[in-house]
């Protein structure tokens, strides 16, 4: 679902740019990126984890 989402909203529209796509879970949008493709996957888990207790900026 969320691929079919993606490509409808973003997948010929090049209007918005953005370097990171923020998902909550798996998902195979890398697989679906086209040739000119800059942006990257992140599970917000993962970064919300590692910001969460990152101590460096306190």
């Amino acid at each position: 679902m969320l691929d079919l989402w993606f490509q409808q909203n973003f997948g010929s529209n090049r209007k918005f740019k953005f370097q990171i796509v923020y998902v909550n879970g798996s998902n195979n949008l890398p697989n679906i990126q086209q040739v000119g493709d800059d942006w990257k996957v992140r599970l917000i888990e993962e970064d919300f984890m590692r910001l969460m207790w990152d101590m460096d900026d306190m």
